[in-house]
Formats: C-alpha cells, sequence, structure tokens
C-alpha cells in the first residue's frame, strides 16, 4: 500500500469498493485517499435494491475489496 492511497490497484482519488465485514454482500465506496476527512464514504445506492437496505455498522467495520475481488466484481479500474 502506498503512503497515499489505500490499495495501490486503484488510481488515487479513484473510488475503490468496500465491504462490511459484518454484511459481506453490501457495497460501499470511497476514494483511494488516506487521511481523515480527505473521503467521503458512499452506499452503493445504485445497487440498493439487489444489497436491501444500508447497514448502519461503524465505519470501522468497512474493508477494501482485494484486487481479484474488485476484478471478479467489475469494479477494478
Amino acid at each position: 500500500m502506498s503512503d497515499d492511497r489505500i490499495v495501490n490497484y486503484a488510481g488515487y482519488g479513484r473510488h475503490i469498493p468496500l465491504r462490511c465485514k459484518n454484511h459481506p454482500d453490501k457495497r460501499w465506496s470511497t476514494k483511494n485517499i488516506i487521511g481523515v476527512g480527505a473521503r467521503n464514504i458512499f452506499y452503493n445506492l445504485h445497487e440498493a435494491s439487489g444489497m436491501g437496505k444500508e447497514c448502519a455498522c461503524s465505519i470501522s467495520d468497512l474493508i477494501p475489496l482485494t484486487a481479484e475481488e474488485a476484478k471478479a466484481e467489475g469494479r477494478e479500474e
């Protein structure tokens, strides 16, 4: 992982997919930028009908997808 990005497989500032460790079927996204206040967390509303209601888990429960997971879901840059 580089010093300014959350994951190396996506460019700086690009949106990356996240999953909830408590609800692995839920998908979120955020900008690929390290730093508190540097980004917002977004629930993937365009897929909400398939994922159901947004979970209320802590942001610390959100985990970036690996490059392989993102590619399998068609979310890799």
